[in-house]
């Protein structure tokens, strides 16, 4: 060897240090950092699909229970901004696999992923990081985390800033606990949107003279809650007819007798007498389902009405 070339050689390494030469992955490892780049699409990320998941390839129950548990808030961010997420294009940006042992790897994997938002396109980047076991030949998925749209809220920020690994070591570890509530989580999630602005379809309680009369999925739009036209009817045993020229709402008491009129999409309260009120809010159509202000009709037919925040429930009393 060139002496000169010898010296040039160590001199670099001195300078730069060892961490700086390429280290080339051995065909076994290559399989490794693609088995968990699968994994991530099929299984872990956001965009995955209920017949692609990949459950014989997890070999944890605790990571059976965060994939679970980011999936309910994935859903739940969907259902509560009402725009779904579908995948367009993904690329991984980077893969680096390091040795913990003999056959069990860390692996981390960069995400750069285009979808689509409700129709409108974004791109962000993710990052996961999974452990797996090469046990016989076959690969195993010991235990995960990642840092997407559904996994912060069971994070939170200041652990996604800070701490990749969070809930990746209560899997690892034994007799630990879930470092996280879903039920708060949903629950400071729903707050979260609201305070944005958003439509929030949730569960809803209805009493009537102290009886619970209903127990659905009502909306929270603008703080007032909207419920079902024909759930309201049977709660107040009202009735109603709609004129599709005019997509009036013609609600009348248990004798057909007119009492108002509600116009879809309209902040016009009518009487009989023809005396108009405006509403803060507008009656909707969604799924096919048309949605009325409880607190309007409530009071229009002489009900008095309070909405308790800490349990969801809407009390009518007469």
């Amino acid at each position: 060897m060139n002496k000169k070339l010898f010296t040039f050689g160590i001199a670099l390494i001195l300078i730069f240090g060892l961490d700086t030469i390429t280290y080339a992955y051995t065909e076994r490892e290559t399989e490794i950092i693609e088995f968990a780049n699968e994994f991530v699409k099929s299984t872990l990320s956001d965009f995955s699909k209920e017949d692609e998941l990949d459950w014989d390839a997890v070999d944890n129950e605790k990571l059976k229970q965060f994939i679970h548990d980011k999936r309910e808030i994935g859903k739940l961010k969907q259902e509560l901004s009402k725009r779904n997420w579908e995948l367009v294009e993904y690329r991984s940006s980077h893969g680096d696999l390091k040795t913990i042992e003999d056959g069990l790897y860390d692996v981390t994997i960069d995400w750069v992923v285009k979808f689509l938002d409700g129709g409108q396109e974004s791109t962000t980047v993710s990052r996961y990081r999974l452990i797996i076991e090469d046990r016989d030949g076959k690969l195993f998925v010991k235990a995960a985390m990642a840092n997407d749209l559904s996994s912060v809220p069971l994070m939170g920020l200041l652990d996604k800033m800070q701490r990749f690994d969070y809930p990746l070591e209560y899997q690892l570890e034994e007799n630990s606990v879930i470092p996280y509530d879903l039920g708060k989580v949903k629950d400071d999630l729903m707050d979260t949107y609201k305070e944005l602005g958003y439509d929030v379809l949730t569960d809803v309680k209805v009493y009537l003279n102290g009886e619970l009369k209903d127990e659905m999925k009502n909306y929270i739009r603008d703080s007032r809650t909207f419920i079902p036209l024909r759930q309201m009817f049977e709660i107040l045993k009202l009735s109603a007819t709609f004129d599709l020229d005019t997509e009036d709402i013609i609600i009348s008491t248990g004798d057909y007798k007119p009492h108002i009129i509600m116009t879809l999409y309209s902040s016009r309260l009518r009487d009989i007498n023809g005396d108009v009120k405006e509403m803060d809010v507008k009656p909707f159509v969604y799924e096919d389902e048309k949605y009325v202000p409880l607190r309007y009709i409530a009071e229009a037919f002489e009900y008095n009405i309070r909405w308790d925040e800490d349990t969801f429930s809407v009390y009518i009393e007469k």
